[in-house]
C-alpha cells in the first residue's frame, strides 16, 4: 500500500491476480480526479515516484455545466494536482514513511 493522504491511496490486492495482465489488482482512489482521464498517472510507478523523488503529479479534468443564464451547456478542461508529496496533518521524517504529530 502507497497512501499520500487519507483520500489519495493505492492498495495492491496480492490474493486477486488479474486474468488478463497476471499480476495483482489495486485499489485506487484519487479524491477530486477523473481516473478514466488520468489513469497514466494514477498507476503504482506515479504512487511510488512521488514518494522517492518528492515531486507532485498534475492531470486534467474534463465535463460540462448547465448555464441557467444562457440556457446553454457549457464544457471545460482544468489541470489539477492528482498526486502531491505535500502532507499538512503531520511532519513527514526523513526516511519519506514515518510521520509524527505537529508541534503546534
Amino acid at each position: 500500500m502507497v497512501s499520500l493522504s487519507s483520500k489519495n491511496y493505492i492498495c495492491y490486492l496480492s490474493d486477486k491476480i488479474d486474468t488478463v495482465s497476471k499480476k495483482p489488482q489495486i485499489k485506487l482512489s484519487a479524491k477530486g480526479i477523473q481516473k478514466s482521464r488520468n489513469g497514466d498517472v494514477l498507476k503504482p510507478e506515479g504512487f511510488e515516484k512521488v514518494i522517492k523523488n518528492q515531486v507532485t503529479l498534475s492531470g486534467t479534468n474534463k465535463g460540462f455545466r448547465l448555464c441557467k443564464e444562457s440556457k446553454s451547456v457549457i464544457t471545460y478542461r482544468q489541470q489539477k494536482t492528482c498526486l502531491n508529496y505535500f502532507y499538512d496533518k503531520r511532519k513527514v521524517l526523513e526516511d519519506g514513511i514515518t510521520t509524527v504529530p505537529l508541534a503546534i
